[in-house]
């Protein structure tokens, strides 16, 4: 079973990720921050993080770029989540090491569909 780590500031955001996440049959652990996400990703290396893009302190296009600085954590797959849709955000999350980028809000089929994409190259 794949296990995946949501990163993402929104309490709501985070329970409803988890659920939907679950009920498509993989494990799941969520952060409310980055710095609290990168630990537990150094932890329990997961197989695919979904990072929120728009979060205090550090925002999920530097959290990324630091992801992919790490030497453990930089094969892992990021899914870039935002209620941004504008080209210009797209095109700065792949500059940031972004492997996809799913929009806010959240549709199942839609999350499905790009957890299974990007774990079937990780795995």
């Amino acid at each position: 079973m794949a296990f995946i780590l949501h990163i993402d500031d929104d309490p709501t955001i985070r329970a409803l990720m988890f659920d939907m996440l679950s009920a498509l049959g993989y494990e799941c652990d969520s952060a409310s921050s980055f710095a609290e996400g990168l630990e537990r990703a150094r932890r329990r290396k997961p197989d695919l993080i979904i990072l929120d893009v728009m979060m205090p302190v550090k925002d999920g296009f530097t959290g990324c770029r630091e992801l992919r600085q790490d030497p453990e954590l930089k094969i892992v797959p990021v899914i870039m989540l935002t209620a941004l849709d504008k080209l210009p955000d797209v095109e700065r999350a792949f500059a940031a090491g972004a492997n996809d980028f799913m929009t806010k809000p959240v549709l199942m089929n839609a999350l499905k569909a790009k957890v299974e994409k990007n774990l079937i190259k990780r795995l």
